[in-house]
């Protein structure tokens, strides 16, 4: 059966250290309290999408006009697989997946996940290849094209931004209709504030010029545009969406092979979707206004949670930075004929796979989370890998 698996947690380099080999962690106390830690998180507060900080290389050859991009992705990562597949070592021997990124694992279907936004990695080279096959003009020239390609994304999203400004500054010369449906100018600076292919400076000299074109010219620049579109800002965030689904194929700092394109894997990314309820971890920023005081008070809770995760991980207390580049997927939400039904991400969770002599820990942590629930239905199952195996 092939499903939609987020495995935890991974561990980092310095982590793995710990272990003479793999099966040491299994029964490592700190190991599978966080394990659990991380599995309750996920089905009290919902999944959390991550930051990861990627450099988009220059692709011009002129010393002066080089300039790499650097964004954010924020996403959450799936593996489309069966179970089985995840225990199998790779082609050349090396770990397998749950090795690799960790022992729990939390499924969905593969529908339920697409309804969520996911969509499948889009793979670039960066030269880097563990096994050395292509020589290094080969590789260089792989690096260049790829890199190209995705700085004209990078461009693109750049483009959309300015034009979000200047839609921005004419809002208020449009129709009240028209007029509701366009982001502000405080909304577009604070989803966006800062182009990616420009110095700090320049981006900032641009964006400022942007601010002060007369209402009456940025109307007429957008009018140019008058045909059935989204507004700019949300086009923007749409582009974002596909640069968070970017993956290299080989690991950049790994020894060893790891062919992330192997991992067939799925991500949810950060991008505006109607249906899905997204809450930034950073609980005074909420650009559509959306989250009353209820749910600004639980997104402060999962921050308190996270926070906890980390005070575990390090040892000491840590508090996440840059809360803003951190969201939470609560679930989703439909019309329905009489009212809006809403779905948290726990309820769409199907199973849960765990090393079996975690499975009565893992069992407990799901029961006393369904326990406390005002709707429980039903509980995901609790599997263990062994049974996979067999």
């Amino acid at each position: 059966m092939t499903e939609m698996h987020h495995c935890l947690p991974r561990l980092n380099q310095s982590e793995r250290n710990r272990y003479r080999d793999y099966s040491d962690r299994l029964h490592d106390v700190w190991y599978l309290d966080l394990s659990k830690m991380v599995l309750r998180a996920i089905l009290e507060n919902g999944l959390l999408l991550c930051r990861e900080a990627k450099t988009v290389f220059s692709d011009s050859s002129e010393p002066r006009q080089k300039f790499d991009a650097k964004f954010n992705q924020v996403r959450a990562c799936f593996t489309y697989s069966s179970a089985a597949s995840l225990l199998e070592k790779t082609p050349s021997g090396g770990n397998s997946h749950i090795e690799n990124f960790g022992d729990i694992s939390v499924c969905l279907s593969p529908s339920l996940a697409r309804s969520l936004g996911a969509m499948p990695c889009h793979y670039y080279a960066t030269g880097v290849d563990a096994r050395n096959e292509a020589s290094p003009d080969v590789k260089t020239r792989i690096s260049e094209n790829q890199y190209g390609q995705i700085r004209h994304l990078t461009q693109a999203r750049d483009v959309l931004h300015i034009l979000a400004i200047l839609e921005a500054r004419g809002r208020e010369l449009e129709d009240t209709k028209v007029k509701k449906r366009l982001p502000t100018q405080q909304q577009v600076g604070s989803l966006f504030n800062g182009l990616l292919n420009a110095s700090a400076d320049r981006s900032s000299a641009l964006q400022d010029a942007a601010e002060k074109v007369p209402a009456e010219t940025a109307k007429a620049i957008l009018d140019l545009f008058n045909f059935r579109r989204f507004p700019m800002l949300n086009l923007a965030w749409k582009v974002d969406g596909i640069l968070d689904s970017l993956q290299v194929v080989d690991s950049t700092y790994r020894k060893s092979e790891l062919e992330y394109f192997r991992q067939s894997e799925w991500r949810i990314p950060l991008a505006h979707h109607s249906n899905v309820i997204l809450s930034c971890l950073d609980v005074d920023f909420d650009p559509f206004e959306r989250r009353n005081r209820s749910e600004i008070a639980e997104t402060q809770i999962a921050r308190d949670d996270i926070d906890n995760i980390l005070a575990h991980r390090f040892g000491h207390e840590v508090k996440l930075t840059e809360t803003r580049d951190y969201w939470l997927l609560w679930g989703s939400k439909y019309p329905t004929a009489s009212s809006m039904k809403y779905t948290s991400f726990a309820e769409m969770v199907e199973r849960i796979y765990c090393p079996s002599q975690w499975q009565s820990e893992v069992s407990s942590v799901v029961c006393e989370v369904w326990k406390a629930r005002r709707n429980p239905g039903k509980a995901p199952a609790v599997v263990s890998w062994e049974q996979m195996r067999s």
